[in-house]
């Protein structure tokens, strides 16, 4: 194993997250005190950048769940201050600034790891999929924050192939079908009603986050010891979670009807994410594994294709 390598993981995401506290113009000394959650975070980085220099995994914690917990934050900031990171230079970043800003600085920034479905969580999602867009695709137009409900606009707008697209997002932690079909349908309609505001829009996609749907102990669990994957069998395991899921919860019958009758005939993406420690080629990695599975969609999977190497932040 490369104990180098897991250190300079932690001390890449540290950077990072440096890089990304001076562009929010924080209040200088907000960090040293109170318990908010990006402190939270990254003391954790710091706690356990130094255990990997006595021992690969720390040394031992009291608590299991202690170590799950750090392990999570590590991953949380890591995969937010990456995408970030990504669009930095853009000089589109500050249609983002506004949102960054309103949420780093409550406890909503620890709902990076979906943990509950509270609103900010939900905007943590949404500003991911809003950077991964920005970065593949040059632009991005992100609802306002506290939006007006009675100007009803997508959650996140973007172009490809010289039209534009509307991303609805929604986040579940439901089961029962007719409940995701309900959520599904709520996502149309938000398209449709975009539609009717901005003209332009002629193509959209409801994506559909089912992280906190997903057996996220099976990843990283104190019960079982400290879950460990090979990079190759993580994605495997994630991917048939997924499956499993859109096989017994998604009504793909009904869902298609209802895209087949609006105008907009959305797309359908699934997205899970779940904290794991995994190892390729000898290096150690904590991260949040992130994967998709398109259902349908009207371009021949293209703009899914670039979009899904925008969110494993790759070009």
């Amino acid at each position: 194993m490369n104990l180098e390598a897991e250190r300079n993981s932690i001390a890449d995401i540290l950077a990072k997250s440096l890089a990304f506290v001076k562009d929010m113009r924080l209040p200088t000394g907000s960090l040293r005190d109170g318990n908010s959650a990006l402190r939270r975070m990254l003391i954790s980085c710091l706690e356990w950048k130094k255990r990997a220099e006595f021992e690969f995994l720390g040394s031992p914690f009291s608590d299991q769940r202690d170590r799950c917990s750090q392990t999570r934050d590590i991953a949380a900031l890591a995969e937010f201050t990456r995408s970030y990171s990504l669009i930095r230079t853009s000089r589109k970043r500050e249609r983002l600034q506004p949102h960054l800003q309103e949420l780093v600085a409550t406890e909503d920034f620890g709902q990076a790891y979906p943990a509950s479905g509270t609103a900010g969580s939900r905007t943590v999602f949404e500003l991911q999929m809003a950077m991964a867009a920005l970065y593949k695709f040059g632009d991005v137009d992100l609802e306002p924050p506290n939006g007006d409900d009675k100007k009803p606009h997508p959650d996140i707008i973007f172009p490809f192939a010289k039209r534009l697209m509307g991303l609805a997002c929604k986040s579940l932690t439901a089961r029962n079908p007719s409940d995701v079909l309900k959520h599904f349908k709520k996502g149309i309609e938000q398209l449709e009603k975009a539609k009717r505001r901005v003209d332009e829009l002629s193509s959209g996609v409801v994506l559909i986050d089912i992280s906190r749907a997903l057996p996220q102990g099976d990843f990283l669990s104190y019960d079982k010891g400290y879950t460990y994957f090979k990079k190759d069998d993580a994605i495997r395991a994630l991917d048939d979670c997924m499956s499993e899921y859109i096989a017994n919860c998604f009504p793909i019958g009904s869902a298609t009807k209802l895209a087949a009758n609006s105008p907009m005939r959305p797309g359908v993406l699934f997205f899970g994410n779940v904290a794991v420690i995994t190892e390729s080629i000898g290096i150690s990695s904590i991260k949040r594994l992130r994967h998709v599975r398109l259902h349908n969609d009207d371009l021949n999977h293209r703009w899914h294709k670039s979009f899904n190497l925008a969110l494993h932040q790759q070009p």
